[in-house]
């Protein structure tokens, strides 16, 4: 993450993390339509790469939106916003 935020700012590195996100996630749907394992090795990898720099930068973005008395708050808003998300693919995508 710190060569990125030498490269790029935090909201490119963001939108980065989204777009890789997505493609993974789209990769994943595509694998298991045509059955082909390469699709969700690689939609996996994106997808992993994607959810791990998102995360960070959307925090950055966050926290830098705010006055120093509203960290607290927005930073446990954000947590409580990943959270649902975080249950709702669980939801979506049983191991079972």
């Amino acid at each position: 993450m710190p060569r990125l935020l030498q490269v790029l700012t935090d909201k490119k590195i963001a939108m980065l993390g989204m777009m890789s996100e997505i493609v993974g996630y789209s990769l994943l749907v595509i694998s298991a339509m045509v059955h082909v394992s390469l699709f969700f090795i690689i939609g996996m990898i994106l997808f992993g790469i994607g959810d791990a720099i998102f995360g960070p930068a959307f925090n950055g973005l966050l926290s830098k939106s705010v006055t120093d008395s509203e960290q607290g708050r927005i930073q446990g808003g954000a947590q409580s916003i990943q959270c649902v998300r975080t249950s709702v693919r669980r939801t979506i995508i049983r191991d079972d």
